[in-house]
């Protein structure tokens, strides 16, 4: 998996060049098929698998909600170097 041993930085990179060609209605596709695989999971998974475990203050946070609030904090970046 080329994934593995990447920092946050070179993994979105990687994301970047694996996707920036496609059009926006196939990445939102990817997207949605992704969280239905996630949530399909997460309900076959055993109760034990969710119990005694420290989770985030987050969780569970969907993982189209975690694009958009990259995407959020993405355009507000672009704003802020557009007024200077």
């Amino acid at each position: 998996m080329e994934e593995k041993g990447l920092s946050w930085t070179d993994g979105n990179r990687l994301i970047y060049e694996r996707w920036r060609d496609r059009s926006p209605q196939e990445v939102l596709a990817w997207h949605r098929q992704v969280q239905d695989d996630v949530l399909a999971a997460l309900q076959d998974a055993p109760e034990e698998w969710f119990s005694g475990r420290e989770r985030r203050p987050e969780l569970p946070f969907d993982l189209d909600g975690h694009s958009s609030y990259h995407r959020v904090k993405d355009i507000e970046e672009a704003l802020k170097k557009s007024k200077k």
